[in-house]
């Protein structure tokens, strides 16, 4: 990656593996929304589109991370 990342939006992913890798994956995949786990990072009930599109929500203590990222190159 030659560009700046410019990280802007909070995003915390959890992956859930099992069996082995060769290269390909044979499972589908899903991505879901735990509004729980948004409402004790964010302090209240937030949507997906206010943390990704709106980006009308932050938590200070993902500034430091996301700032580190914005320098890697």
């Amino acid at each position: 990656y030659g560009g700046k990342m410019n990280v802007t939006a909070d995003l915390v992913t959890f992956a859930k593996t099992r069996g082995a890798f060769a290269g390909i994956s044979l499972e589908g995949s899903t991505v879901g929304v735990h509004s729980d786990f948004n409402r004790a990072y964010y302090g209240r009930a937030v949507s997906t589109r206010d943390i990704l599109i709106d980006r009308i929500v932050t938590n200070a203590a993902s500034t430091e991370l996301k700032t580190l990222l914005d320098t890697i190159r």
